[in-house]
């Protein structure tokens, strides 16, 4: 949770020490509001991954843009791949 709380800090927010263990089962949303009046949205996944991952995707909606994270493939698992 380290990097959600840093950037939401870069909006204004502020946590108490050891916050980022409070949110170690989230899965959901979080929309911060830009001053230009974008949205930097915030899709975290804490709870439905394999023991120890974790999984986080950042995108920016324009003001006047629709924002539907159920267009988006599902926060999955990376396949690890071998290279030879």
């Amino acid at each position: 949770m380290m990097l959600p709380h840093g950037i939401m800090a870069c909006y204004g927010y502020r946590f108490p020490a050891h916050a980022n263990t409070d949110w170690s089962e989230l899965k959901g949303t979080i929309a911060l509001h830009g001053r230009n009046g974008n949205r930097l949205l915030l899709d975290l996944n804490y709870r439905d991954l394999p023991l120890g991952e974790v999984a986080m995707r950042l995108a920016v909606e324009h003001e006047n843009g629709d924002y539907i994270p159920e267009e988006l493939p599902a926060i999955a698992t990376m396949p690890v791949t071998k290279t030879e």
